[in-house]
């Protein structure tokens, strides 16, 4: 056996709403052999690990498994369940599981094992492979130490218990918890501007000074006297008992300026410590003492010291004192005391910490086949012009507040992570990528607005994404995951299906450039909310009032009108915008004052004139974004229509033949060159596509063979006159063009790279 891949799916992903390791598996001579063709396997691996015979199937029988390799299964699911259960005899306990065969690869599988501790899963994993490869092959398998390494991995990486509490409090109030690293208990609780950390029971909030005095005893003992709380009178002793004060030991939790808890220290006759819970017991005056004391030093969780005779008598009435102050305290003894009641002390420290915030912020997040960059830029800026700081992450990089953060392709988990790390973002706008969900998962649990454009052919054959039903399967991800509302569109079944899975709580929006459309206006008859257009006006509705929100022509990406994906994107950034809570007024003058240009929007529908031809850059590189951005140039001018255009490699035959019959059909002249080969031999797609366009209208003269971007772009730019349109689509960078005309056209090349922001 051999495992060709995996990946950690960190967020929702298309197999389930938590994490997940994926692996992808060569089964090699085992392929096709069943547990029932293997005498002695069975028997060997439930000896090996006697736990797996009660492991519960996904009916929920017990034993179940044990039946399953009874009757006969397949040994990659049985990888799985070794996997998931490996794990639990670490100390991690996880249960679900999936696996699915590869389309065209007879012998490979995906295996999908639900993960606590990454550094635990990987190695459980290829544990699982070694013993099942080896029993299957009738060899013997020493798994004990092996074990030994995957119990002290889990037990290094373990969260600790009085971290564990307080994020089990903080999940319990709704706040998002992310590990920052591994290889320490330190977390950040919720997002943005909303966001805290926390280690141990020490927090973001916690004074580093504060920490310092805590482990300084004098001068601990000298601020205390200072403040009026009671602390011991130092004096000279003989011997070391003498140094022990009279009394019994009481620690008492204050979290966010309350006392939390009190716990009692006992030690019987045979030395055994026991610890009693006495919060009930404390004074009032002795919780205002200790209240008073944390301040003092300057700690917002603290463990408080006291000795006193009866922590039920006012320590000035007995002779008690402070004797301590601890800035990190434990809060074990107060969560599982031997005698008394337990006390949440986690929900103490959260809630001292976020106070009544879930640490949230809203998120829209933006997915789709074709539009979602646009959409996601232009939903952007109109929260940047409501007075709220945005963190956008798009096709061009990570922009917070207006400034660029991160240059590139930021449609995945990480880049999302920057942008719910900032400490100054108070909105997040998220363009999610189908590569993104599949690589990692969402970065986030949960998000207010999820969206889904639309879905066509693109990227099909890759990943396990064989089929638009199954690229459907991947956006549906985003409006999944929406907690307030979840934007669809109206015109596409594939959409309209995945309303029928959003939670019943959440609230659809559709959007529609069709204002009689039966989906929408039936929507609407039922007292939904929706965008559409009519009579060259984008119109808010719900079952009581149809509002124009502005015409299309004050809409600088509509081109006035001309650009029908632009108008659709439109109405999509409105839609998500009113699910968001955002005012028509505000919505309006986003939608009017955004313009898509070299510098907002590069390779989104880039208009330039170069010596009376009209130039057109955009990112288009799939049929459904040709045939468009073909029907919106073709309405520019009445001259003639020349396209440079591509696809990548990594696209199926039957995709490159598509892109070639579509572009064939819509452009007077059409110039072929290669992007990225990805797998292919150079020049390989460009072959393909023209193969595509001489499908429909022949070999001609009008279809151009030119590899060479820059080549290509200089023979499109010579086979146009005055008054044509020239589509360059799928360029990596405007610089490609750029560069391209430089030499025969330096001014142009200026004037543009100037226009860009070059």
């Amino acid at each position: 056996m051999q495992i060709l891949e995996q990946r950690f799916l960190r967020g929702p992903n298309i197999h389930a709403a938590t994490p997940c390791l994926l692996s992808v598996l060569d089964l090699d001579d085992l392929y096709g052999v069943s547990t029932r063709d293997l005498p002695r396997f069975n028997d060997a691996l439930l000896d090996l690990l006697p736990s797996l015979a009660d492991y519960l199937v996904p009916t929920g029988q017990p034993g179940g498994f044990a039946q399953r390799l009874r009757e006969g299964t397949y040994l990659a699911r049985v990888i799985e369940h070794v996997t998931l259960g490996l794990q639990c005899l670490a100390g991690a306990q996880v249960a679900f599981g999936r696996t699915r065969p590869v389309t065209g690869e007879p012998g490979q599988f995906r295996i999908v094992c639900a993960y606590q501790l990454e550094k635990v899963a990987q190695p459980a994993f290829a544990l699982a492979v070694d013993i099942v490869d080896a029993l299957a092959h009738d060899q013997p398998f020493d798994v004990a130490p092996r074990l030994d390494d995957l119990r002290a991995l889990a037990d290094h990486y373990a969260i600790d218990a009085s971290t564990a509490a307080v994020l089990a409090a903080a999940q319990e109030r709704g706040v998002p918890v992310t590990r920052i690293t591994e290889d320490a208990n330190l977390f950040q609780l919720g997002w943005g501007v909303k966001q805290k950390r926390i280690q141990t029971t020490v927090t973001g909030d916690t004074s580093t000074i504060a920490v310092r005095i805590a482990a300084d005893r004098q001068l601990t003992r000298q601020l205390l006297h200072e403040a009026g709380v009671p602390v011991p009178q130092g004096e000279p002793v003989a011997t070391v008992e003498g140094g022990w004060l009279d009394g019994a030991h009481c620690r008492v939790l204050v979290a966010g300026g309350k006392v939390a808890a009190a716990a009692l220290r006992r030690t019987g006759d045979g030395g055994g410590a026991t610890v009693e819970d006495v919060t009930d017991l404390l004074p009032a005056c002795t919780r205002r003492l200790c209240v008073r004391a944390a301040a003092k030093i300057g700690l917002d969780v603290a463990g408080i010291d006291i000795v006193c005779r009866d922590i039920a008598v006012p320590l000035q009435e007995q002779g008690g004192a402070v004797v301590g102050v601890d800035a990190a305290p434990d809060i074990r003894l107060h969560r599982q005391p031997d005698g008394g009641q337990p006390r949440d002390v986690g929900d103490a420290i959260a809630a001292s910490l976020m106070d009544d915030s879930d640490g949230r912020i809203p998120i829209i997040a933006c997915t789709g086949t074709n539009g979602k960059t646009t959409t996601t830029l232009l939903m952007a800026h109109t929260v940047r012009l409501a007075g709220r700081v945005a963190g956008v992450t798009s096709t061009h990089g990570v922009h917070i507040a207006g400034k660029e953060v991160t240059k590139g392709d930021c449609t995945g988990y990480w880049s999302a992570r920057t942008v719910l790390a900032s400490p100054d973002v108070d909105f997040a706008v998220l363009e999610t990528a189908r590569g993104g969900i599949l690589k990692r998962g969402l970065a986030f649990d949960r998000c207010d607005v999820g969206m889904v454009l639309n879905v066509s052919a693109d990227h099909l054959g890759l990943d396990g994404v064989d089929t638009i039903e199954d690229l459907a399967q991947v956006k549906a991800v985003v409006p999944l995951a929406a907690s307030r509302a979840a934007v669809l569109n109206a015109e596409d079944p594939l959409c309209v299906a995945m309303a029928r899975r959003v939670h019943p709580d959440v609230e659809v929006v559709y959007f529609s450039m069709e204002a009689d459309n039966p989906v929408l206006l039936r929507h609407l008859e039922e007292g939904g909310r929706a965008v559409y257009l009519q009579d060259n006006a984008i119109v808010v509705a719900d079952a009581t009032y149809h509002q124009e929100l502005l015409r299309v022509e004050a809409m600088p990406i509509a081109l006035g009108g001309r650009a029908r994906y632009n108008v659709a994107n439109g109405l999509a950034a409105a839609a998500g915008l009113m699910a968001a809570g955002f005012s028509n007024l505000q919505i309006a003058t986003g939608l009017s004052t955004f313009v898509s240009d070299g510098k907002t929007n590069p390779l989104r529908t880039n208009v330039f004139d170069v010596r009376g031809v009209t130039v057109i850059v955009d990112y288009a590189h799939n049929p459904a974004a040709y045939a468009a951005l073909a029907a919106m140039a073709r309405s520019l001018l009445p001259g003639q229509l020349v396209g440079i255009v591509t696809a990548p490699g990594d696209r199926r035959d039957a995709d490159l033949l598509d892109v070639g019959r579509v572009c064939a059909g819509r452009f007077d002249e059409l110039v072929v060159y290669e992007s990225s080969s990805r797998g292919r031999p150079y020049g390989g797609a460009v072959d393909l596509i023209l193969r595509g366009a001489e499908d429909v209208v022949g070999k001609t003269d009008t279809l151009h063979r030119e590899p060479d971007v820059g080549e290509a772009i200089r023979l499109g730019l010579s086979l146009c006159r005055r008054g044509d349109v020239l589509v360059f689509a799928c360029g990596s960078s405007l610089d490609v063009f750029v560069e391209a005309i430089r030499q025969m056209d330096p001014e142009s090349a200026a004037w543009i790279a100037a226009q860009a922001g070059g």
